[in-house]
């Protein structure tokens, strides 16, 4: 991978991202038998920070006005990831996209984040 050691996202948010959209995934493939798989990409390319994450789920998608909600049934203490990971995404501009069909489930996260912009701050300028 090809990803700078520094960035200019603060760790605490790389992680919000990263653990939430990854026990998603966990979840989801727990919840089936067979053809189970995580596929996780990551990639710094051009500015940006790209993350996604592609696993195998029941295809049971539930939605509320258009929101995909969460299928545990412990609510109080589930159903904020995906919501997490939006403001995230939005607190940097970035884009988030989801799909799925019956048996896949992909979200995929770019953030820009412009490494000169990161070297003009650490000079102060």
């Amino acid at each position: 991978m090809d990803i700078p050691k520094e960035i200019n996202i603060p760790f605490f948010d790389i992680t919000v991202v990263l653990g939430n959209l990854l026990d998603n995934a966990i979840e989801a493939v727990g919840k089936i038998e067979e053809d189970k798989y995580i596929n996780i990409k990551l990639e710094y390319r051009e500015g940006k920070f790209i993350l996604e994450i592609k696993n195998s789920f029941n295809g049971v998608i539930i939605k509320e006005d258009d929101t995909i909600c969460t299928s545990n049934l412990d609510k109080e203490n589930h159903g904020i990831g995906l919501k997490s990971v939006k403001s995230v995404v939005e607190k940097y501009n970035g884009i988030m996209e989801i799909e799925y069909d019956e048996s896949n489930f992909s979200v995929k996260v770019c953030i820009e984040t412009p490494y000169e912009k990161l070297n003009l701050q650490k000079q102060g300028t």
